[in-house]
């Protein structure tokens, strides 16, 4: 009876083939096995920037009407009339002009060529909104690494040295607008330049950490006060001063509510693609 025993257990048991082959199975499934629900889908530098980012989000939405943000809007009016400011030179365009108003408005001015009105006009427009609306998923994206941190904050750096040549030697209503620029540009240049210049110099992790929260902040903003503008000025309501109104009035068979949502919905892709960063 042993003797049968040992036999049948012989008999069940799986040859050293059949194991080796039953172990390539059991790799070729944990291999193959999609990572979809896995907890382990972010790393803690990611989780570290998604918490960040939703935090200044929210800050942004608690904090939006308060003194506090009033630069931070107003700098991000200066990179809507920027961003016209660089489409209108990148058509070959001569820029005499930007200001920034207290009350949120802006103004870009720039010669036009009479023989390509249209194409400078529908380069643009479109230019503001969208425009600064990159701005802020740029600087969002450039805190993903320390060079981009650094590459970004000389970016702003220059584009905040260009502000500061327009608000003295350019075209401007008064007085009030080109002080309001020439301190806008300085606090912020000021402040963006010394973070930079300390990366460069020291290049330890304090400095970096301290030039990438800088940069996700100010994008964090941006991008959502620029989303927001384009909804408030050009969907909720139709507004005949708004680039949306002129625009629509270049394309024929098209409104102006349906250029804004088209914008809304770029800009809203934009941000969600910035904060799905690598």
């Amino acid at each position: 009876r042993p003797r049968c025993v040992s036999l049948a257990v012989f008999a069940l048991a799986p040859t050293r083939q059949q194991a080796r082959s039953q172990t390539r199975l059991r790799g070729l499934r944990t291999t193959c096995a999609p990572t979809r629900f896995s907890m382990d889908c972010c790393n803690e530098a990611q989780q570290s920037f998604l918490l960040s980012f939703l935090c200044f989000v929210a800050t942004t939405f608690l904090l939006w009407r308060t003194p506090i943000f009033k630069p931070l809007k107003l700098f991000a009016v200066f990179l809507h009339e920027f961003s016209h400011a660089t489409a209108a030179t990148l058509c070959c365009q001569r820029v005499t002009g930007i200001e920034v108003a207290w009350n949120e408005g802006g103004l870009c001015t720039y010669s036009v060529s009479q023989r390509r009105v249209y194409f400078i006009k529908c380069m643009v427009l479109p230019a503001g909104y969208l425009g600064s609306t990159l701005w802020g998923c740029g600087l969002v994206l450039a805190t993903a690494w320390p060079t981009g941190a650094k590459v970004c904050g000389c970016v702003v750096v220059v584009a905040l040295v260009i502000a500061l040549f327009f608000a003295v030697c350019g075209v401007a209503k008064g007085l009030s607008e080109r002080c309001l620029l020439i301190g806008l540009a300085t606090f912020f240049g000021v402040v963006v330049g010394a973070l930079t210049v300390l990366d460069f110099t020291l290049d330890t992790t304090e400095t970096s950490y301290a030039l990438e929260t800088a940069l996700l902040f100010i994008g964090a903003v941006n991008m959502t006060f620029a989303t927001y503008d384009i909804y408030d000025d050009t969907v909720r309501r139709k507004d005949e001063r708004s680039d949306a109104y002129k625009y629509a009035e270049l394309v024929p068979c098209c409104f102006a509510r349906c250029v804004g949502c088209t914008w809304f919905l770029l800009a809203s892709a934009a941000c969600v693609g910035s904060a799905l960063r690598p």
